[in-house]
């Protein structure tokens, strides 16, 4: 659970809300008579004039210690390929810690000035530890008999680059819960979409929606088509934005266009500081705090990911769709499923579906 852990600080143990991970192609080494740390250049430590970022520091300089403040006598630099570090982040009071005998500051959650969400709320969020984690799936909620659920879907290339996405919230009540996060970077679109399919099933047959744009397509096509899934989320364009549609061929999944990421990234702002949405997943709390405001848009900072923050924009755009309200109540599946009837003579025939022997995925939910 959170704050199971705690850390030295010059004031002893305390806890802490997580780990910062983060990399760098820098790295700046600094020594004293007794200690040595190494971190980024930013990274500040307690000197007798404040703290102090690494890069800033010469020899001669007093770091405070364990013992006492001690002359830095070593300083060096490496750069290299980017490689991983680590900052404790969010510890209480204090704000700092000993980092292999020398006193550092750590890291907090407020985000920069020009985030999404406000420096507040984003000292707010809080994250829990998966009751189930795996190399890409963290589960935080079991599925439960009766509530409802979505899938929110964004679809990489499977490439090692962009990440694909299946962030799932119980809207059965406020506040929503964010309550299970797939994420992978090296799968393709056509074998991801069976993963998405199980998972969806285990909650209750989840409403998927998914980001069309590109790739998405072909698992928004796929979904229709080949495994011919009901409550799968359409829209289309009406009078110049994107409404929820009913099952199309010309609509298949949800586009994002500008004016549709301006309504999400709103609503999900007026959603997460208002605290009706509670998210639990650290990636997803760490893509908040570096989702930015750019010339026309929100997106990731230079260098940094947003794909389960775009899953959450998409979120943001369904909870202000009229047919919203209407998601979990009952009956509505068999709405749906009248509706898919009524359309059943739009459907085209199926494509094929590629395997190339990849074992069934398998997920601990039950």
């Amino acid at each position: 659970m959170k704050n199971a852990y705690e850390i030295l600080t010059p004031d002893g143990f305390k806890p802490f809300n997580g780990i910062l991970q983060k990399t760098s192609n820098e790295i700046i080494q600094i020594k004293t008579n007794d200690f040595d740390l190494s971190g980024t250049p930013d990274h500040l430590v307690e000197t007798d004039k404040g703290f102090v970022e690494l890069s800033a520091l010469s020899i001669g300089d007093k770091v405070k210690t364990k013992n006492t403040f001690q002359k830095i006598s070593v300083i060096s630099k490496e750069e290299s390929h980017p490689v991983l570090v680590y900052d404790v982040l969010d510890i209480p009071d204090i704000h700092c810690y000993f980092t292999n005998g020398i006193v550092s500051h750590n890291c907090e959650f407020l985000g920069s000035s020009n985030t999404l969400i406000s420096g507040e709320c984003l000292e707010r969020l809080s994250f829990i530890d998966p009751i189930y984690s795996d190399d890409y799936s963290n589960l935080y909620e079991k599925p439960k008999e009766g509530n409802t659920y979505v899938c929110f879907v964004d679809v990489g290339e499977g490439a090692g680059r962009d990440y694909s996405i299946i962030n799932i919230i119980d809207i059965t009540e406020k506040p929503y819960r964010q309550v299970y996060v797939y994420r992978r970077n090296d799968l393709s679109p056509w074998l991801f979409t069976p993963i998405l399919i199980d998972i969806a099933t285990k909650y209750n047959q989840a409403y998927i929606q998914v980001e069309n744009n590109s790739v998405g397509k072909i698992v928004a096509d796929t979904l229709f088509f080949e495994y011919d899934y009901e409550n799968t989320i359409s829209s289309k364009i009406f009078k110049g934005e994107e409404k929820f549609a009913e099952y199309t061929t010309h609509g298949l999944g949800v586009r994002m266009d500008k004016k549709t990421k301006v309504m999400g990234c709103s609503a999900l702002k007026t959603l997460l500081e208002e605290g009706a949405l509670i998210l639990n997943d650290w990636n997803t709390i760490q893509e908040m705090s570096w989702f930015v405001k750019t010339r026309t848009s929100y997106e990731a900072e230079k260098g940094k990911t947003d794909d389960i923050a775009m899953t959450l924009v998409h979120f943001g755009w369904l909870s202000i769709q009229s047919f919203f309200e209407n998601l979990s109540k009952p009956g509505i599946f068999d709405i749906m499923r009248e509706i898919n009837e009524k359309n059943e003579d739009q459907r085209m025939a199926a494509f094929g579906f590629f395997s190339d022997g990849t074992e069934e995925y398998e997920m601990l939910l039950a």
